[in-house]
Order: C-alpha cells, then structure tokens, then sequence
C-alpha cells in the first residue's frame, strides 16, 4: 500500500467507508475521512470511543504501509441464496 492509495480513497467524492487489513491480522474500519493520515512509511489510523462521535478520534494507532496488505469497501454485505 502506498501514500497515493490511501489519499485517492480518503479524497474520494463521495467518500466510501472501507477496512484496512493487516498482516497480523488485524483491521481498521475507516468510516470517515477523519479517521485516517497517510504518510510515505506509515499511516495514523484514529479510533473513535464514542458511537455518537464516530469520526471523532479519542487516540490513534500508527500502522506500517507495508503490513496493510488489502483495503475492503465497507457496506452492505450481499447474501447468496443457498439452492
């Protein structure tokens, strides 16, 4: 993942909310603008405390480009009808 990437998807009109998915394991669900810095080797990811407040970050995790290994759009997730 790279600083253009995550820019181009922050800067999106309209913004669509999307998961960052890391080498660990873990994820970051980015569902505003806000909640995201990207820089050249790393990227602050906010993390809200209050669900009335979801683009209000209460502190931050700093998290290596290159352990971001997918972005998943967030949204409706689409069941297939079992036969």
């Amino acid at each position: 993942m790279n600083y253009r990437e995550l820019r181009g998807r922050i800067d999106a009109e309209p913004f669509v909310p999307f998961r960052l998915v890391m080498t660990d394991g873990r994820a970051f669900e980015i569902t505003s603008p806000n909640m995201l810095w990207p820089g050249r080797d790393t990227a602050m990811v906010g993390l809200p405390d209050n669900p009335a407040e979801p683009d209000v970050p209460a502190r931050h995790v700093s998290v290596s480009m290159l352990h971001i290994i997918r972005v998943e759009p967030l949204g409706p997730t689409v069941t297939v009808p079992s036969a």
